[in-house]
């Protein structure tokens, strides 16, 4: 009898390759495709099979959640190393970029999962906000709360808007609430 020929099973050792295959697919279809992406395709382009998907991603709350973690890991290092205009810009262009993902994240927001990350960072909002120097704070007194509600705000506002107009409308919508974002290109807002 012959052994059987064929690809060994990398075990446990590919768990972290497959959960950054699999983030890296989910946040790439949440923002081509949309909120509403089959979890199938997500494994498909991660190059997984459904078991494997299933075993990272048990429900598509737990796709949006590891996306935002890992988006927030990233935020989280800018914020301890630069002011408040750079961090809002930062995630600004990050939900430019993933609208898909904003619109999917706000089916969720009753997940406490989701509402630890939100929770992550408002603190990171609060400390990058008492480091920055007073003349990059923003024009009226705010709290990281109520930057918080204007990020949703603006990612609200962006989930409804063209791809080559986000950034100009982001612009506008942070200058409306006198919050100044470092976001060289964005371009005027075309009235």
């Amino acid at each position: 009898m012959t052994p059987s020929v064929g690809r060994a099973n990398p075990g446990p050792g590919a768990a972290a390759r497959n959960r950054e295959a699999l983030v890296s697919a989910a946040r790439r279809l949440f923002d081509d495709v949309g909120a509403d992406v089959p979890m199938s395709r997500i494994a498909s382009e991660a190059g997984v099979g459904q078991a494997v998907l299933y075993r990272v991603f048990p429900d598509r709350a737990s796709a949006v959640c590891e996306v935002f973690s890992d988006d927030l890991d990233d935020l989280e290092r800018l914020a301890a190393q630069s002011d408040l205009p750079v961090l809002l810009a930062a995630i600004t262009r990050s939900a430019a970029r993933s609208t898909g993902f904003v619109q999917l994240a706000a089916g969720h927001l009753d997940d406490p999962r989701l509402r630890e990350l939100c929770d992550r960072l408002q603190v990171s909002l609060a400390d990058c906000l008492e480091r920055t120097a007073p003349a990059r704070r923003p024009a009226r007194p705010l709290s990281a709360a109520d930057l918080v509600l204007g990020v949703q705000m603006v990612t609200g506002a962006l989930a409804t808007t063209p791809r080559e107009e986000r950034l100009a409308v982001a612009l506008r919508a942070w200058g409306l609430l006198d919050v100044s974002v470092d976001l060289p290109g964005a371009g005027a807002y075309d009235q």
